[in-house]
């Protein structure tokens, strides 16, 4: 018997992180970098690997990704996420596992964000916070973060943790009229609630 350790070479050989690089453990990623990708894959995120493999993310966790960071992509480098294999992922039909976020930086708490699994089905996806030294002492309490008050609505948005389509989607399905449509009272009354105001969409997302 040989007392020396073989690499089994297990890892995929791609240019990309694979669902079943992600086998043993989930893997916390730090994003240095961002670059368009291909049609399919538009987005390619680059954490520094030794290899030079980036994150594709599938169009969901696009979504996901969108939902709790924005869309302003010059935003994302120094920020963090944590990727695990959901075994249940499915692809032409076969059971093959993809790749899912569990945690994110810059974020106050738990999000629920509804993914979609199959034609007209969704579930619920809840992503948690993802503490660091960097960001531990950066992260407002939930008190402070519930208090929070918009002066515009990119920053809005932004503290609410969701976009423009979601908001539409939202005060459609309830029959409330449109944001542009309202009274500046009334829009003055929005800007205070943010947090609120986001909560609620994303409570009203996953009950579908």
């Amino acid at each position: 018997m040989s007392d020396q350790i073989i690499d089994m070479k297990t890892e995929v050989d791609s240019t990309q992180l694979n669902s079943d690089d992600l086998l043993t453990a989930p893997k916390t990623i730090t994003i240095t970098h961002l670059k368009q990708g291909q049609k399919d894959q538009p987005v390619e995120i680059y954490y520094g690997d030794p290899d030079g493999k980036c994150y594709r993310p599938c169009k969901s966790m696009r979504r996901v990704i969108i939902a709790l960071w924005g869309s302003d992509t010059r935003q994302y480098v120094g920020r963090s996420m944590t990727l695990f294999r959901e075994p249940s992922v499915k692809w032409g039909g076969q059971q093959v596992g993809g790749i899912q976020i569990s945690h994110m930086t810059n974020i106050d708490k738990p999000r629920v964000i509804p993914i979609t699994i199959s034609r007209g089905k969704k579930k619920p996806l809840t992503v948690k916070p993802l503490e660091t030294p960097q960001n531990a002492q950066k992260q407002p309490s939930d008190a402070q973060q519930t208090a929070r008050r918009a002066s515009n609505w990119d920053q809005w948005f932004e503290i609410a943790g969701i976009t423009q389509a979601q908001l539409i989607a939202y005060r459609e399905a309830h029959g409330l009229p449109k944001v542009s449509e309202l009274s500046a009272e009334k829009q003055e009354a929005l800007f205070s609630f943010p947090v609120q105001a986001g909560e609620k969409v994303r409570e009203w997302e996953a009950s579908q």
